[in-house]
């Protein structure tokens, strides 16, 4: 009796994994997400959408399903990949561009079952050599990159994907706020930065840190021929600090809780503080509560 409700059971499971192979096969596999009260099917779309707007010195974009990527380009457009136009409002008034998804967060992740799409992306076009005055983008499933920009002041929140800034230059404030995807910074130019990273790493590549603080929770923090200027915090609660490349002519302090610290060939181990140029004005301070500090 037991081994013919077994083989009974054995055969209702592949006749229910040819049946989804075949549902697979015929484009079953969609998203489906929570509007007007009920769940719906969402069909994918590889159309790409173009829109040319009227010049704008500021953006805000707040995107719910998808990559944010503003580039250099030769006109303000704004480009939609993957994705319905009609998903989203766009439009420039006294000079800001503002990007949203009617879509709200609640009703997005309130039912979103067997979504493998990709390649949702929302592309906003600067002209080339524009300097922008205020930029604040905001992803809550998806990438963030923003590349060859001039600005005063940045602002980024991402709740699940990773930041990328390449040759970005600030000249007032930087606040970039992941939650959960790392932070990657090449080439740029930041002033009073305030970086918070919960559950990723940051790096930076030849960057310009004028003054700021960074913070990681669950993450290493790394940076390679970078300059620090003034005063810039780095604390760590559970995760590696390294820098490479560092100016000797600039002041360093180290301090772990309980690991290994080393600043140019000075070692010390289970924990303590080591310091280099101790009155300089140029000064990074890197702690960590569980992990290495290493500057060299």
């Amino acid at each position: 009796m037991m081994k013919k409700m077994l083989k009974t059971g054995l055969l209702f499971l592949l006749v229910g994994f040819v049946l989804a192979g075949i549902g697979v096969a015929n484009g079953g596999l969609q998203a489906v997400v929570w509007g007007d009260g009920r769940p719906q099917v969402r069909t994918a779309t590889t159309k790409k959408t173009t829109s040319k707007v009227s010049a704008f010195h500021s953006i805000q974009a707040d995107i719910t399903d998808g990559d944010v990527i503003v580039r250099p380009g030769n006109d303000y457009q704004v480009t939609i990949n993957g994705l319905p136009r009609k998903d989203f409002s766009i439009q420039v008034r006294q000079g800001k561009l503002t990007i949203t998804q009617p879509i709200t967060h609640d009703q997005y992740f309130s039912m979103r079952v067997f979504d493998f799409e990709r390649g949702h992306q929302v592309v906003i076009t600067v002209p080339h050599n524009t300097k922008l005055q205020s930029v604040s983008l905001a992803a809550k499933d998806g990438d963030i990159t923003l590349s060859e920009q001039t600005m005063t002041d940045l602002a980024i929140d991402s709740s699940d994907g990773d930041v990328t800034l390449t040759t970005a230059v600030v000249s007032g404030t930087t606040t970039i706020k992941a939650l959960d995807g790392d932070v990657t910074v090449n080439d740029s130019q930041l002033q009073k930065t305030g970086l918070t990273s919960r559950d990723s790493d940051v790096v930076l590549r030849q960057v310009t840190l004028t003054g700021g603080t960074i913070d990681l929770s669950d993450g290493d923090f790394t940076a390679h021929d970078s300059i620090f200027n003034k005063t810039v915090r780095v604390s760590n609660s559970d995760g590696d600090n390294t820098v490479t490349g560092a100016d000797q002519q600039k002041g360093y302090t180290v301090h772990s809780a309980d690991d290994d610290n080393s600043l140019f060939g000075k070692h010390q181990e289970d924990g303590g503080t080591l310091t280099h140029n101790a009155d300089a004005a140029d000064h990074l301070y890197l702690n960590s509560s569980d992990g290495d500090n290493s500057v060299r």
